[in-house]
């Protein structure tokens, strides 16, 4: 009675080989002209196995998407085993101001001075 045998295929992938894909995609990205002035980044978290594409739109994350993909294919990392995951609004930080004690003043003795004039 011959015995049953089973075996398992697995497929890896050079987590150095998906840095460089990250790195590449990232310089195409800084360098491209509606990505100009944008807070954008690609963070590859390698203990994780992770990789968090950040923009400030749908549109623009789904064009990071796509040169990341393309610069995985051309580094030979098997693009099948990624999957989207969810979208998460990040609270822009940019929107927080802050003014040294200088520049309050400043601004307070130009507020003054406009509603002196006024009057």
């Amino acid at each position: 009675m011959p015995g049953t045998q089973s075996f398992d295929i697995t497929t890896g992938c050079d987590l150095q080989e998906v840095d460089n894909a990250v790195n590449q995609a990232t310089k195409e990205i800084q360098q491209r002209y509606d990505f100009k002035g944008l807070k954008v980044s690609i963070d590859f978290r390698r203990s994780e196995n992770k990789i968090v594409l950040q923009a400030p739109d749908d549109y623009k994350l789904k064009a990071m998407w796509d040169v990341l993909q393309e610069k995985m294919i051309r580094r030979k990392v098997p693009i099948r085993n990624l999957q989207p995951g969810t979208r998460q609004p990040v609270e822009p930080s940019s929107r927080k101001l802050f003014c040294s004690r200088g520049s309050r003043r400043k601004q307070r003795a130009l507020s003054s001075s406009s509603s002196k004039r006024r009057s």
